[in-house]
């Protein structure tokens, strides 16, 4: 369903409580990301920053 989005440059799920790591790892999909906000997300973790850092490099994530 990301595709619909494929020109997407920012996205926020702050305070989203049922997101997951790995519901929110298919992100990357989404390449045009400028901005990622995951502000008090327990789903967004340091491995998961880590992640979109490798894989969005051109992404800020809060």
């Amino acid at each position: 369903w990301l595709f619909v989005f494929d020109q997407l440059s920012f996205f926020s799920v702050s305070g989203c409580p049922l997101l997951t790591t790995t519901g929110l790892s298919g992100l990357i999909q989404l390449q045009e990301l400028e901005e990622l906000e995951l502000t008090n997300c327990p789903g967004a973790t340091a491995e998961l920053f880590k992640y979109y850092s490798q894989h969005l490099p051109r992404c800020m994530v809060i």
